[in-house]
């Protein structure tokens, strides 16, 4: 089929690998609730959806570029109050939600990943070299899923036990692992509040670990434009600030510094 022709969401429905299975991409790295989906769209989805986000206009309030839709996050005040509220999300991705909804919830607590529908879509643009900073999304705000689709560039991220879990823990360890493009990243459970999560700011991602069923591997991958789409749910409008652990992140660059090798 010409790739003019395809349609978003023309591949067929997914199992649900992730709901409380002793599948190899639930509970990835010991994490509870951390759950990744290599190819999780094709080659010809991602086209398509990069299309459509390029054919949209581009915040640049940050030092990478953003979309909002659904509502728009404020960084300065790390809030979403009511006048925020930029109408539904866009019709293309529909069959993204459609399909992640048929994975069913980590706990095995309801047959959909969400309760309802996610209602809030923050589209990140990555430069070769830019990062975010570690976090944990808002509590106040966003829902107990949080969803991150991977288009363009491969890129390492790093999961950080927070002070939370490092009381209880005192030993545990980071953990980091390939974000691969057309990959889908689900936090939920203890990934959602125990475990923040950042992109160092870094050209190169050396010696970094590919999650696979059969055998992970290593390898080293230069960095190019790399876009996500991270889908949330709305608790409520919330206007009051919180803590730097539990907010969303600007990138770990934003500052005048300069991106490791």
């Amino acid at each position: 089929r010409d790739r003019s022709e395809v349609v978003l969401g023309d591949s067929p429905p997914r199992k649900k690998p992730c709901v409380a299975s002793p599948e190899w991409n639930y509970n990835v790295m010991g994490v509870t609730g951390l759950c990744y989906f290599p190819e999780f769209i094709s080659k010809e989805e991602e086209a398509q959806l990069i299309s459509h986000v390029d054919a949209n206009v581009w915040a640049t309030s940050l030092k990478r570029r953003v979309q909002h839709y659904g509502y728009r996050y404020d960084y300065k005040s790390r809030s979403v109050g009511e006048n925020d509220r930029l109408g539904d999300l866009p019709s293309w991705v529909d069959f993204i939600v459609e399909r992640l909804q048929q994975l069913g919830h980590p706990s095995a607590a309801r047959d959909t990943l969400w309760d309802g529908a996610p209602d809030q879509l923050i589209v990140n643009e990555y430069t070769a070299g830019q990062g975010i900073s570690a976090h944990v999304d808002n509590e106040r705000i966003f829902g107990d899923t949080i969803v991150s689709l991977s288009l363009g560039s491969p890129v390492a991220m790093e999961f950080l036990p927070t002070p939370t879990l490092l009381k209880s823990n005192p030993g545990i360890s980071k953990r980091s692992f390939l974000l691969e493009r057309r990959s889908v990243l689900v936090l939920s459970q203890d990934a959602r509040v125990l475990w923040k999560h950042s992109i160092p700011a870094r050209k190169t991602d050396k010696g970094v670990t590919i999650l696979r069923k059969e055998r992970n591997t290593i390898t080293t991958i230069k960095r190019r434009k790399r876009i996500s789409l991270t889908l949330r749910q709305m608790l409520k409008a919330r206007t009051e600030n919180t803590t730097p652990e539990h907010t969303d992140a600007v990138e770990s660059n934003d500052k005048a510094t300069s991106p490791r090798k």
